[in-house]
């Protein structure tokens, strides 16, 4: 059996060697060229191979693609599948509809996680059985096997709310089993000191409790009353190593796996700097590493 293609038309003087693939219009996919060499004439037809790698170029462009690719390759993973660039396309346009949903944009930005996930609902389903005409088989797959559409409609939940609110709306909402405000993620603020002891730790619990129910939100750098202290506090140098340290905390603390789970952003909110960490519920149980025995009814399922 030969390689699987895909058509590129009106290519100018590029012969592709990666590309990266956007969707075009329901069931069709185009292929951007990143890396070329060689001539092929605008207006003749090139193939190439569709297993080529799939190359990100920065920007927000890059970013669309690089949440859609954690998504197929979480489901892949998950469920032993290997999803193409046509399931690819039609779950990007699945993303797309919902954005442009006005309704649930407001929902998502006034409302806290739980109540958002009650309108959300509907309207993805809405949206997965208009796709039955141009992706027959990833609409079979997702209404026969419940623990495949499930998993999608969750990946889809925590994308979606990762893109369409920050920290200023957070900031609005109390404090909730899906959201919760730090004022640091190592500094005792109290004492003036460097504390990873317990004031990590309690930032790691959270993400721990977020990642082993139905995922949530942690605002690092906003006191319990809300108020804006800045990610400052910390003494980091700048963000870049603020980030680092956090997304290293969470792997020595909770594993790798957690680590994929968070998708942490800097934010500036009344001219300070916050850390607003995104975080997805778990496809395993998430345990948060401590040198001492946990208590037997603690919620987090502690190692030691």
């Amino acid at each position: 059996m030969g390689v699987p293609s895909i058509r590129v038309s009106s290519v100018r003087r590029l012969d592709i060697h990666e590309f990266l693939i956007a969707p075009d219009e329901p069931g069709r996919a185009v292929l951007i060229p990143l890396v070329a060499t060689g001539s092929v004439e605008e207006g003749e037809d090139a193939f190439v191979a569709a297993d080529h790698k799939i190359h990100s170029p920065g920007g927000s462009g890059a970013k669309e693609l690089e949440a859609l690719s954690r998504i197929i390759d979480a489901l892949n993973e998950r469920f032993g599948l290997n999803l193409g660039p046509e399931h690819r396309v039609t779950i990007e346009h699945i993303r797309s509809a919902l954005d442009q949903d006005a309704g649930l944009d407001v929902s998502a930005r006034v409302n806290r996680r739980e109540n958002v996930r009650l309108t959300f609902d509907p309207k993805v389903e809405d949206k997965i059985q208009d796709i039955v005409n141009t992706n027959f088989e990833l609409y079979k797959r997702i209404t026969d096997d419940a623990d495949f559409g499930q998993a999608l409609k969750d990946f889809l939940f925590d994308d979606y709310m990762e893109r369409h609110r920050g920290a200023e709306e957070l900031l609005k909402l109390q404090e909730s089993k899906t959201l919760e405000f730090k004022s640091s993620l190592r500094w005792n603020l109290k004492e003036d000191c460097k504390d990873d002891k317990h004031v990590t730790q309690a930032a790691l619990k959270t993400i721990a409790a977020f990642l082993n129910t139905e995922g949530g939100d942690l605002l690092i750098g906003v006191d319990d009353d809300r108020k804006v202290l800045g990610i400052e506090h910390d003494r980091l140098e700048n963000d870049d190593k603020f980030m680092r340290h956090l997304v290293q905390a969470v792997r020595n603390g909770l594993g790798d796996r957690a680590g994929t789970c968070i998708d942490p952003k800097t934010q500036i909110v009344k001219g300070k700097t916050v850390c607003l960490v995104s975080c997805q519920q778990s496809s395993e149980p998430t345990y948060l590493r401590s040198s001492s025995p946990p208590h037997p009814d603690h919620q987090y399922g502690l190692l030691w």
